[in-house]
């Protein structure tokens, strides 16, 4: 269920309806086992939410992928806190 969720959202954002692939790739999400695939659809997520400017989206799930992440790689660790400071400026 968790791939097809993903795949689902992918053709929902390839034709341009970010709307929809962020609730596919929410259910995905709950779908989601492994904590390599929940910090992934976290991160997906939050960068959905920040190009359809949802901030609740956004906030929510760049905390869970920070959350997730544990500072185990840099570079997702300093993507993931642009995320949330996008976040929080969005809120503003």
């Amino acid at each position: 269920m968790r791939i097809a969720f993903n795949d689902l959202a992918k053709v929902h954002y390839n034709f341009g309806y970010v709307g929809e692939a962020l609730k596919s790739w929410v259910k995905s999400h709950d779908f989601s086992t492994q904590e390599e695939d929940l910090f992934n659809m976290a991160f997906t997520i939050a960068q959905g939410g920040l190009e359809c400017m949802n901030s609740s989206y956004l906030m929510k799930y760049s905390g869970e992928a920070d959350a997730r992440d544990k500072g185990r790689n840099p570079t997702r660790t300093m993507q993931i806190k642009i995320l949330d400071g996008l976040g929080s400026l969005m809120s503003e």
